[in-house]
């Protein structure tokens, strides 16, 4: 869990059904079953209206696990169907991250996720543009303020920057953005997500932050999950 690959993004209508197929029939299981990958957990967002729709988070043992000549090859050579579904691509956010914090022990389909700022280099910014969000800051709010009824927060920095060479992009019909840090607050029941999308982020200190690195907070509930340790013999 020190490393994680966050991606959000939503998929053209007319294609939803060949994208669900393409997602639980072959691309996760192709990335989960991969050395230093952990987990792969799907969500869509509790809100239908909400941009981007689904939201999957990879555990890693580490974020240098995408970096192994296995994963690159995946990258550089996708299948059929992988190239056929990504030019349906829309919203396509990406990290590769790695764990700055962390509290509690049990996970929870319904959680609440915080994208924060905009990595230098993608959107329009210049390489050299300074940063907007930190995790740091996250992580010392959040041992001072926890949202009340969350059972974990996990709290991720960027890792790396060379995103914007991902050889899959160019089957994506739009530029992928990235984000400088990701919260991740887990809830057991849906009652609880409302609490902390009411009454946490509803704080002072929370608002002023979230506005500050220019913040996205989207609530989503787990569709499935997939660990790494059922490709073992």
């Amino acid at each position: 869990m020190q490393g994680l690959l966050a991606v959000w993004n939503d998929c053209d209508a007319h294609r939803l059904a060949d994208f669900e197929r393409w997602y639980m029939g072959e691309h996760l299981s192709d990335r989960v079953r991969l050395d230093g990958f952990e987990q792969g957990v799907r969500y869509e967002a509790v809100d239908e209206a909400q941009i981007p729709r689904f939201f999957t988070a990879y555990d890693m043992s580490s974020p240098e696990v995408i970096q192994s000549p296995i994963y690159q090859q995946s990258l550089r050579e996708p299948s059929e169907a992988t190239r056929d579904i990504m030019a349906h691509f829309r919203n396509m956010w990406r990290s590769v991250s790695k764990l700055e914090a962390m509290s509690g022990h049990s996970s929870g389909a319904w959680i609440l996720v915080l994208r924060l700022g905009l990595l230098a280099g993608f959107g329009g910014r210049a390489q050299d543009d300074p940063p907007i969000a930190d995790a740091q800051s996250w992580s010392a709010l959040l041992d001072l303020e926890r949202p009340q009824r969350a059972i974990r927060w996990r709290v991720y920095a960027n890792s790396l920057k060379a995103l914007a060479n991902s050889p899959e992009a160019r089957f994506r019909p739009q530029a992928d953005c990235a984000p400088e840090a990701i919260v991740i607050i887990e809830h057991l029941r849906r009652a609880d997500l409302l609490h902390s999308l009411e009454h946490w982020l509803g704080r002072p200190a929370v608002k002023s932050l979230l506005k500050s690195h220019q913040g996205q907070a989207a609530a989503f509930l787990e569709m499935t999950r997939m660990d790494h340790r059922s490709f073992k013999s």
